[in-house]
């Protein structure tokens, strides 16, 4: 009996343990399969990652991309994301209506895009965008974080205002290693790469494609009131006013920087900047062939801010304040600079200023027999042999030749000295 109502107490205690075991195992499973439920949306926006900087988000795919913008937002300006393979936009529904939704806008602080979008020398390509009413385009619309390390081919993009192959506004962001390639069509604000960097740093960038707009349109940047470093513009450029072969409106700075793509406008209109308003150009040139009516420069169109160590070699047509360098010097300064592009046009013409009204220029040059101009309002005019190397012993006086190099065997720039590039 005692065995017996053993066996039945070992039993008891066997299937009730095996009942509860069997309970948590279902429940154990049943917890699994609802936390993955969900969560598989989270997961499933990118290809892997956790969103840290050591564990970025990984974008793969379109869907991927579109979903960045799910965190917007300076509370998300943690958040990295980094592309591992070229992506194609030329793909419904991306490519289809008005096409491609940036990534963030000009709604509230709140729609910016603050994060830090690593392309890790990939490409996006095939962006298009057809808003012909709608301001702040580009593949990111309004952002105030980092884009780095990425590649923009074959945009198509119209809108209205602020317009950017990469991005719409950078306002206070930082983009280094990107470009674009493609055509960029809009009004005011309107660049290859930015349409408007605000208090912005771009760094080591480049636009190739067409732009066209009306006002502060740009190769690379339509309008800069921040800085702008080791950039250059190739493309074909052409507005109404402030134009520019890399920037079409400079209030900030442009170091190290140059444009030799074709720039057609009306007034402040220059191969490299339209309007230098009090910005500063640094070591930058200008080789393109600029068009326009007033304040058309070879190098820029006008300046109110202050130029030096540059130069321009494209040929410059206009009709009033035409010049190799700048077309009007409005109180600005300009220090070891030289040009030597043909120059054409009917008043206030000059084969280096145009007009120089109230401005400072020293130790500047033109070439007399290339520019065609025996005249201008300021600077030092010099025959093409005492412009190239070996130069006069009276041309670029107290030049710093550790920014500037002598071309030795007139194989680099024709013989005139150019700038050496930084390491």
């Amino acid at each position: 009996m005692v065995q017996s109502m053993a066996s039945g107490g070992t039993l008891h205690v066997r299937f009730t343990w095996i009942f509860k075991f069997r309970n948590k195992h279902v429940l154990f499973w049943l917890t699994l399969i609802l936390f993955s439920t969900l969560s598989f949306p989270l997961f499933s926006q990118f290809a892997g990652g956790s969103g840290t900087e050591q564990d970025p988000w990984k974008i793969a795919t379109a869907k991927h991309l579109n979903n960045v913008r799910n965190y917007l937002d300076e509370e998300h300006s943690d958040k990295h994301f980094i592309q591992i393979a070229d992506i194609d936009l030329d793909v419904a529904p991306y490519n289809t209506g008005e096409g491609w939704e940036p990534i963030g806008s000009d709604t509230s602080i709140s729609t910016r895009f603050y994060g830090t979008y690593d392309g890790d020398e990939h490409v996006v390509t095939g962006l298009y965008i057809n808003r012909p009413e709608s301001d702040y385009q580009g593949l990111f619309g309004y952002a105030q974080g980092t884009i780095k390390n990425l590649g923009v081919k074959n945009i198509n993009i119209t809108s209205h205002w602020y317009i950017g192959g990469l991005v719409g506004v950078n306002i206070y962001g930082s983009i280094y290693n990107c470009y674009s390639t493609g055509s960029v069509t809009g009004g005011e604000g309107s660049g290859g790469l930015v349409g408007m960097n605000y208090s912005g740093s771009i760094t080591n960038c480049y636009g190739t494609g067409s732009v066209t707009g009306d006002d502060y349109v740009g190769c690379l940047v339509g309008g800069n009131t921040g800085s702008i470093t080791n950039c250059y513009g190739t493309g074909s450029v052409t507005g109404i006013d402030y134009v520019g072969g890399l920037v079409g409106g400079n209030v900030g700075s442009i170091i190290s920087c140059y444009g030799n793509g074709s720039v057609t406008g009306d007034d402040y209109v220059g191969g490299l900047v339209g309007d230098n308003d009090d910005g500063s150009i640094i070591s930058c040139y200008s080789t393109g062939s600029v068009t326009g009516n007033e304040g058309v420069g070879g190098l820029v169109g006008v300046n109110t801010g202050s130029i030096k160590n540059s130069y321009s070699t494209g040929s410059v047509t206009g009709d009033e304040f035409v010049g190799g360098l700048v077309g009007w010097n409005d109180e600005g300064s300009i220090i070891n600079c030289y040009s030597t592009g043909s120059v054409t046009g009917d008043d206030y013409v000059g084969g280096l200023v145009g007009d120089n009204d109230d401005g400072s220029i020293n130790s500047c040059y033109w070439d007399i027999n290339r520019s065609g101009q025996e005249h201008s309002d300021d600077g030092e005019g010099r025959n093409t042999e005492e412009m190239v190397y070996p130069h006069s012993e009276d041309t670029y006086l107290d030049w710093d030749w550790q920014i500037w190099t002598p071309d030795l065997t007139h194989e680099i720039n024709d013989g005139y000295p150019y700038l050496r590039r930084p390491d």
